[in-house]
């Protein structure tokens, strides 16, 4: 069973209820967005990476290595 709670005004995550992993998160502000993890889906989801976002704060010993853009933010 999910329970959902508001982190902060306007953004909810969702997560199960019996082992505490996070499953989704929805901002208000974005109702078409729907942030799922990755780990959650058991099949081909059908869509790819199109973006690496806050390149700044991954891991030092972590290199990138394919050609889609980046940000640091």
């Amino acid at each position: 069973m999910l329970r959902e709670f508001e982190s902060t005004p306007g953004k909810h995550r969702s997560f199960c209820s019996r082992c505490g992993s996070p499953i989704d998160a929805r901002h208000v502000a974005a109702p078409e967005l729907l942030r799922i993890r990755v780990g959650t889906i058991d099949g081909d989801p059908g869509s790819r990476p199109t973006h690496h976002y806050d390149v700044a704060s991954k891991a030092p010993w972590y290199t990138i290595m394919d050609e889609l853009p980046q940000s640091a933010d």
